[in-house]
């Protein structure tokens, strides 16, 4: 919070560490977020005078004389996308967004295992991420997969993402 208010931002969005048992778990969270961080240019939100919004499911601060600037959770409801949703609308009103790598202070085990995963991203990764396509899906997996072969140990999306 004391980040947020020292510099000026109405809504600050952290990525947690995400704790993954097995190692096809593992590929998958870790492709998942690669190809998040990438096709929303995530790389883009810290630089000034960014408008390239962000958020994301685990840890969004929002600024309230912001937020009510806004159309309000109303317009994001039953939408599969609403964590990036309230950055679109964040930027929309002129607010300042921000992205943070909380490793060593924000944590989940977001799923048990790489069934669950599959089921429960299948509103957005094998939809829009996929064009609804699983061999698609799959390929993103497998070239992860691959690229990890030619390193000596395995990286986080953030690393892979910040190197560009």
């Amino acid at each position: 919070m004391s980040y947020a208010q020292q510099h000026g931002v109405d809504h600050l969005a952290l990525i947690p560490r995400v704790i993954s048992h097995g190692f096809w778990l593992e590929l998958a969270v870790r492709t998942f977020g690669l190809l998040l961080l990438l096709s929303v240019r995530a790389w883009k939100v810290n630089t000034p005078k960014s408008k390239t919004p962000f958020g994301i499911g685990a840890f969004n601060l929002v600024q309230a004389s912001v937020f009510n600037k806004t159309p309000g959770f109303e317009w994001l409801r039953l939408e599969p996308g609403d964590d990036y949703g309230l950055g679109i609308m964040i930027n929309d009103v002129g607010g300042r967004t921000r992205l943070a790598f909380a490793d060593n202070d924000l944590s989940i085990t977001w799923y048990d295992n790489l069934g669950a995963m599959f089921r429960g991203l299948e509103k957005n990764m094998f939809g829009p991420g996929a064009h609804y396509k699983w061999w698609r899906m799959l390929a993103a997996v497998f070239g992860l997969w691959r690229s990890e072969e030619h390193t000596s140990e395995l990286q986080s999306p953030c690393n892979l993402v910040c190197r560009l």
